[in-house]
């Protein structure tokens, strides 16, 4: 290949040019800051601290999300179905048992199949998708706020 030749750009690094153009044009000031944190990240110049840090997120958010999101699932759990007179730790054994039912059970089907049920295990399903059941005791911590 000669001085003058011009490599041409993998399909990936074009889909990505092509997608942040779109993006550009699109007239969104959300959608034009992420394109330029995008190409940003794909540029030569890059530094070394991959997509999530070029685009603002800390070391660290995903775990943090998923705390969060857990939390939730626990309380909207006790919530909707684990309801006083029930004490904390008893709703936590509650919720405990279902959760690991649900996890020998119908979780490998619904998780395999990409299928959230309905009713309580809708629940358990995203409890699930976070990781391993928590403990009574974590659950109990997290429903005593």
């Amino acid at each position: 290949m000669s001085g003058s030749q011009v490599h041409p750009l993998p399909a990936a690094e074009r889909r990505l040019a092509r997608s942040a153009t779109i993006l550009l044009e699109s007239g969104d000031a959300d959608a034009a800051r992420f394109a330029a944190d995008l190409l940003g990240w794909a540029s030569p110049r890059a530094g070394a601290g991959g997509l999530e840090a070029s685009l603002g997120f800390v070391p660290g958010w995903r775990e943090r999300r998923a705390i969060l999101q857990r939390r939730a699932i626990l309380l909207a759990l006790r919530e909707q179905f684990f309801a006083q007179p029930l004490s904390y730790h008893a709703a936590a054994r509650a919720i405990w048992q279902g959760a690991n039912r649900y996890a020998s059970t119908s979780w490998p089907r619904d998780r395999s199949a990409r299928r959230c049920p309905d009713g309580i295990n809708a629940l358990f399903y995203a409890l699930l998708q976070l990781g391993d059941p928590p403990g009574i005791e974590s659950i109990r911590k997290e429903l005593a706020g």
